[in-house]
């Protein structure tokens, strides 16, 4: 059995990524842009706060999924589920390059774009999908006192002569979580 924590009802969008994105009710849609960009990419990152209610604390990363509703059009929806180490010094399962920095590790992620993903992604409709913990966070504690959580939302979509999947662009309209219980 499972425990739903609803992420994705505020979220912050990076400065830069301002223009790039529109918001109506739940949904998080990258807008259209006629801007060719460096990369061929056009992108937008939002990022949700995880409550440290949401999560048990001490409970390991491997009994988490992360939910996410969403319609990934030409595009794709990367999401990853981010521990931001205020203490670095007191994790032992991950290489932190300098413990005398607050450093980042991703623990769950999820991209739209990955071959071979357990579940067919049909590109025009919602769909609801999950993602389970890269390796080797799976045996990984959350410690809610010492860490904060959140999680990285980023739409991107092909610009310029690049053939798009579908007409339509990435959107998300929910992001959550859901711990193992009992």
């Amino acid at each position: 059995m499972f425990l739903f924590s609803s992420i994705a009802s505020a979220g912050a969008v990076d400065p830069g990524d301002l223009n790039n994105v529109a918001c109506e009710g739940s949904k998080v849609t990258l807008r259209p842009s006629d801007v060719l960009s460096r990369d061929g990419l056009l992108s937008a990152k939002i990022r949700y706060a995880v409550p440290p209610s949401a999560i048990p604390n001490g409970q390991e990363v491997g009994q988490v999924m992360l939910v996410i509703r969403l319609q990934p059009g030409g595009g794709s929806v990367l999401a990853t589920f981010m521990e931001a180490r205020i203490d670095p010094a007191q994790q032992g399962d991950v290489h932190i390059p300098d413990p005398g920095i607050v450093s980042e590790a991703p623990l769950i992620q999820f991209d739209s774009d990955t071959p071979n993903t357990a579940f067919p992604i049909d590109t025009d409709i919602f769909q609801t999908l999950i993602a389970l913990p890269v390796s080797p966070a799976s045996s990984h504690l959350f410690d809610t006192g010492l860490n904060a959580y959140y999680i990285a939302l980023t739409l991107n979509t092909p610009t310029g002569p690049h053939p798009a999947k579908s007409f339509l662009l990435p959107v998300v309209s929910a992001v959550a979580i859901a711990t193992a219980t009992g």
